[in-house]
């Protein structure tokens, strides 16, 4: 049995070196991918300001997002700085990029701007 649990332990402790090498091997994430993702997905943050500008109409400014892009995993977004009034949709859109797919590659840390205008 002790000689089972010893085995187990050794191949657990070289699966962990596996997701390294995986991590590793990983191609960066570029720019292009990233301005890729928030194009397509664009609509996720302009429904939350078209709803905003329903009720506020003057609503304008800028939120300035922090992101973690990881891999297969939920992404991680933190705002960096945001316009004032707009802390709610920050908040939302933050949400909605958490779920957002780069694409396969290396986790990447950014900053990521976006400008809104009722025009």
């Amino acid at each position: 049995m002790k000689l089972f649990l010893n085995a187990i332990f050794i191949l657990a402790i070289l699966g962990c070196g596996t997701v390294k090498n995986k991590q590793q091997e990983l191609p960066e994430l570029s720019r292009e991918k990233i301005q890729l993702s928030f194009s397509e997905n664009s609509h996720l943050v302009f429904s939350i300001y078209k709803e905003a500008l329903t009720q506020y109409p003057d609503l304008a400014g800028k939120i300035t997002l922090r992101v973690r892009a990881v891999y297969n995993e939920p992404n991680s977004c933190d705002i960096e700085s945001v316009s004032e009034g707009l802390e709610a949709i920050a908040s939302q859109i933050c949400k909605n990029v958490e779920r957002l797919d780069f694409g396969r590659g290396k986790t990447k840390e950014f900053s990521y701007p976006i400008v809104l205008s009722p025009n």
